[in-house]
């Protein structure tokens, strides 16, 4: 008869060794008890005899030390059996018998061993606090500590992974991490021109078969800042006395506002030569013109500013008018010779 052993080992990979001619397997079948419990669970199993009697029942017997047997446990005809409540970190020893139908009972099966391993603990990861940015911020990094396994006798290869509930305002974050260290971080940069709120999950596993991760949560806030609209610049510009710019183009536009909602005004700071009511708009949308028609009769230099406004805030665009007069026209204009 084959004999076999199923022990429930958290945070080990299953394992499968031939034991004096006998399988042995440990393999985690069941959930661990609570670690306050201290008590493990065996799956045991073994091939049906091969003799002619008719089994009636199979026997699993077990105890604390080879060949001494101070339990068993009825299967019936079963050809696996569960033992529960053994002490955690003791290695048990267990055989198997089978009875016929009259009673007779065969020798014991080779003997099989394993110990009960303590429940896997999970990790851990110290709590994260919340995080208030406002829009457009640049890279955000969070560091993560109290990393570890969840007990001093488990090494186990840690890994951490993270994730957001709203990548529309904040991606997934960028994890670095090495195990086992007790520290590590994330990375993540709000995406830009966006606001709103995002939960980031943080998950620490280590690689148990249960029992094995915890997650820490954070929220992240972006707040709403209104991005200055923008405008081209504009070349200086010399005209005569009494004489108008042609219409000088220039662009403009906002991130929150379309182009249309925009509104746009001029001034200067030499009322003598250039008065707002000199400066003239025209254009539609992003692409805009500007006339200026000086005062008659002057001349000299005005610095002309262009503003720009969203309704919150401003940008503007400066740029130097030079009004001078014609030259004089040249005199004694004359046919200097007479072709023959």
């Amino acid at each position: 008869m084959m004999f076999s052993v199923f022990s429930l080992r958290k945070s080990r990979a299953a394992l499968v060794t031939l034991l004096g001619g006998v399988f042995f397997a440990v393999s985690p079948l069941a959930a661990s008890p609570p670690a306050a419990v201290a008590a493990g669970t065996v799956t045991l199993a073994w091939d049906a005899s091969s003799g002619t009697n008719a089994i009636a029942n199979y026997k699993v017997y077990y105890g604390a030390a080879s060949a001494t047997y101070t339990n068993s446990v009825a299967a019936g005809t079963n050809l696996t059996v569960s033992v529960s409540n053994l002490v955690v970190g003791t290695t048990y020893y267990f055989a198997a018998t089978a009875v016929d139908t009259s009673g007779l009972e065969s020798d014991y099966s080779t003997e099989v061993s394993t110990m009960i391993a303590p429940p896997n603990q999970p990790p851990t990861l110290n709590t994260l606090a919340d995080v208030i940015v406002n829009e457009n911020a640049g890279q955000q990094t969070v560091n993560l500590s109290g990393i570890s396994s969840g007990a001093a006798n488990e090494s186990q290869t840690l890994t951490i992974t993270a994730s957001s509930s709203n990548t529309g305002v904040v991606p997934n974050p960028t994890v670095t991490y090495t195990s086992p260290n007790a520290t590590g971080s994330i990375r993540f940069t709000p995406v830009a021109n966006t606001y709103g709120s995002a939960t980031i999950t943080v998950t620490v596993n280590d690689g148990g078969t249960g029992n094995n991760v915890i997650s820490r949560t954070f929220a992240v806030a972006v707040n709403q800042v209104n991005t200055p609209p923008t405008i081209s610049s504009i070349a200086d510009r010399v005209v005569a006395m009494d004489g108008a710019t042609p219409a000088i183009a220039f662009t403009i536009g906002d991130a929150e506002t379309s182009a249309a909602g925009l509104t746009v005004s001029g001034s200067s700071d030499n009322a003598a030569l250039v008065l707002p009511a000199d400066i003239a708009f025209g254009g539609s949308n992003i692409n805009r013109t500007v006339t200026i028609t000086p005062e008659p009769g002057q001349t000299g230099v005005a610095n002309v500013t262009i503003t720009v406004n969203d309704g919150t805030d401003t940008t503007s665009s400066v740029f130097q008018l030079s009004v001078r007069q014609r030259p004089a026209a040249p005199g004694g204009f004359r046919v200097a010779t007479v072709p023959p």
